[in-house]
């Protein structure tokens, strides 16, 4: 089985990921406050569960492969599309 290393990879889940990474941190340092043993292994299946989305399946369909970097959902929020370069009025 071959890992796929390259920087242009999809983050499969990565909002649900850090959503997970922030909850599973802010249980794990009120468990360490309240000395509760039982908080701090909550953080912990919490912070594994996030772990392991990064092995869940895309589901058909959601690839990044689908939005073009011309698209309007790729472009930046409040930003028109580019202007032609001034290059390629000559």
């Amino acid at each position: 089985m071959k890992v796929d290393r390259s920087r242009d990879r999809p983050a499969r889940h990565l909002e649900w990921r850090v959503r997970l990474l922030g909850v599973g941190a802010v249980v794990a340092l009120a468990g360490i406050y309240f000395e509760s043993s039982w908080m701090v292994n909550v953080a912990i299946v919490i912070l594994l569960i996030g772990f392991a989305m990064r092995f869940a399946p895309v589901a058909a369909g959601a690839g990044q492969d689908d939005l073009q970097s011309g698209d309007v959902a790729d472009a930046e929020p409040g930003r028109g599309p580019e202007p032609p370069d001034a290059s390629d009025r000559a």
